[in-house]
Order: C-alpha cells, then structure tokens, then sequence
C-alpha cells in the first residue's frame, strides 16, 4: 500500500484541487509506509462521520510526529485525528511495528529497536 493507494480509495476526503492552500498534491510528505495503515484507519474513520465540506489539506511527518490539517471539521473529526496522531507516535514509521521517539542530531522519528539504526 501507498499513500497514493490511499489517495485514490478515499479521494472524497481529499482537497486534490487546490482549493484551499492544499499540499495534498504532493502526497503524504516524508510519511513513512509504517505510518500508512494508521491513516487508512483514520479514512476509513472519517468516511462514516465527515460532511462533504471536509477536507484533508495535508498529512505529513514534522520533527517524527505526523500532521494532519484539515478544513471543514467537527470534534468528532478532530478527535478521530487526534487519535491517528497519538496512536503514530507510538509506532514506528518504517514498518508499523511498536516504537518511540528518537532524536539524533540528524533525524527526529519514531522507530522501533530494528529500525532505530541510522
């Protein structure tokens, strides 16, 4: 699975156009596959309570957390975001397995003890 996978399953749950100031065109930036069935997760979460005025504007990673902007929200929404982001910072980015945070001088991520290996 991609994130572009998940872009097409979900795409009403996407800004693609532009709309708005979007980076959706770009993908999931620097997300790794760990992180992919996290947001899948989410999208299939969103499907069931996001009006058609929502919109994901980007999901990213940021200093080894992820980042989801969205516009068109409730708190049912937020909270379903806030739960994907918790639950990531606690699972490695690179294959999904338990992690932590981990800081060098060159990388911020979330890493199991296999991937930790820079």
């Amino acid at each position: 699975m991609t994130d572009q996978d998940i872009i097409d399953r979900y795409q009403e749950l996407f800004d693609l156009g532009g709309v708005t100031t979007s980076q959706m065109r770009w993908g999931f930036q620097g997300v790794g596959s760990g992180w992919l069935p996290i947001m899948e997760r989410l999208c299939i979460r969103l499907q069931s309570i996001a009006k058609p005025t929502f919109k994901l504007i980007s999901v990213k990673e940021k200093l080894g957390s992820l980042r989801i902007t969205f516009c068109g929200g409730s708190d049912a929404i937020g909270e379903a975001v806030d739960a994907a982001k918790a639950e990531a910072m606690v699972t490695c980015d690179q294959c999904g397995a338990a992690g932590a945070l981990l800081v060098t001088d060159e990388l911020w991520a979330v890493r199991c003890g296999k991937c930790a290996v820079v």
